[in-house]
């Protein structure tokens, strides 16, 4: 698990960031009316394609494709769902989209630890 603040900074900027564009972008580009189901499957594909496209040309370059990526790939694909769900302004949309990155890097690092202690609780 990385302790270095530079790339926990970094995780947590280029979650929220993802976050926020996948929300604003199922926000703007799914309409309502779709429905429930269909509004999250084009959102999670959205966010995908988004989150992979951040994280290749601009956040991978930074903090590194393996540390990045997966967070990422996770914060796009529940943050391009949920516009889809709950129809509100682009404002609050793109703020649950900060968020769920930002919940996204917490339950990773809180994964991380979890399974890297054995089972007398001593780091591996």
């Amino acid at each position: 698990m990385e302790k270095r603040p530079f790339f926990i900074a970094g995780d947590l900027i280029s979650n929220a960031a993802v976050g926020a564009l996948a929300a604003l972008a199922t926000h703007a580009l799914i309409a309502p009316y779709l429905g429930m189901f269909v509004g999250m499957v084009l959102g999670m594909v959205l966010g995908m394609i988004i989150s992979m496209l951040l994280t290749t040309l601009l956040f991978s370059v930074i903090w590194g494709a393996m540390e990045v990526m997966l967070p990422c790939m996770v914060s796009g694909m529940v943050a391009g769902m949920v516009p889809a769900m709950w129809h509100s302004s682009s404002a609050v949309a793109m703020e649950r989209g900060v968020w769920i990155g930002i919940v996204v890097v917490l339950v990773t690092y809180l994964l991380s630890t979890a399974f890297s202690l054995n089972k007398e609780g001593q780091q591996a």
